[in-house]
């Protein structure tokens, strides 16, 4: 399963490293400045920092607002 994160604050964030800790899922995360996202990215909590919003939501089987 792929999940994307619009804004990737401090919820968000938490629900990233929830998910990689279980297994199982891909992440993804897009905000309007991507500096959440590239650092997560960095952090290894995600997968993919996306670019464009369309480009983040392409593939997303679960979308979190956060």
């Amino acid at each position: 399963m792929h999940v994307t994160f619009l804004g990737l604050g401090l919820i968000g964030g938490s629900v990233a490293l929830a998910l990689r800790e279980a297994g199982g899922w891909t992440a993804a995360a897009w905000s309007p400045s991507g500096a959440g996202p590239a650092g997560a990215l960095e952090a290894g909590a995600i997968d993919a920092a996306p670019a464009t919003l369309d480009r983040a939501l392409a593939d997303a089987d679960l979308v979190v607002l956060a």
